[in-house]
């Protein structure tokens, strides 16, 4: 079934303020004439669906932003594995922040290379430079150039999808356990 959405980019979570979205699209905007086959695939539903319907009309991008929102466990798993990235760019709406980027782990877990925010829940789950590209908030053009960079450029595609499996090496409760141990016999000492 993703092989006739192929290729595409993929973002995932409730489409909120704060994830970003008219962000994204934007971002995705800046790119699709360099890249006519890319779609940019959502998954996710919520309150900001309309605005983000009526923002990829403006853009004329109808036949390229696809969405999604009730999806199980393995189609979703799917849509992961057979993108070309994951983009999320959360902001800070009044301090209606986005906590923990768990969907950043899902994406490194595939190995997608990640584009992001800085000082976002992005870093928490990432890696900037090194699994992928962090830009400042609302700067889709630098997400936009970020997403050219990354497509445009094989061997650092495929460098960021390494890194992305490193990371989640990173994250497995037994590592993470193994850190807060560390932590706990520093402070008993």
């Amino acid at each position: 079934q993703t092989s006739v959405l192929a290729p595409y980019i993929l973002s995932v979570g409730a489409l909120k303020k704060r994830k970003g979205y008219e962000y994204s699209t934007r971002a995705f905007a800046e790119i699709a004439q360099k890249f006519p086959d890319l779609k940019y695939v959502i998954v996710g539903k919520g309150p900001e669906r309309e605005s983000l319907l009526t923002l990829i009309r403006g853009l004329k991008l109808e036949e390229k932003v696809i969405f999604f929102s009730d999806v199980d466990e393995d189609f979703l798993l799917t849509l992961y594995k057979n993108a070309e990235l994951f983009i999320l760019l959360p902001q800070d709406i009044n301090k209606d922040i986005e906590g923990f980027g768990l969907v950043f782990l899902e994406a490194a877990a595939c190995g997608l290379p990640v584009v992001s925010v800085k000082d976002s829940s992005a870093e928490d789950a990432t890696r900037g430079g090194r699994n992928g590209m962090l830009v400042p908030q609302a700067d889709y053009k630098l997400a936009g150039r970020a997403i050219e960079e990354i497509l445009g450029h094989p061997e650092l595609r495929l460098k960021f999808s390494k890194e992305s499996l490193a990371l989640v090496r990173t994250m497995s409760w037994e590592e993470v356990g193994r850190r807060y141990l560390r932590i706990y016999e520093e402070l008993s000492r």
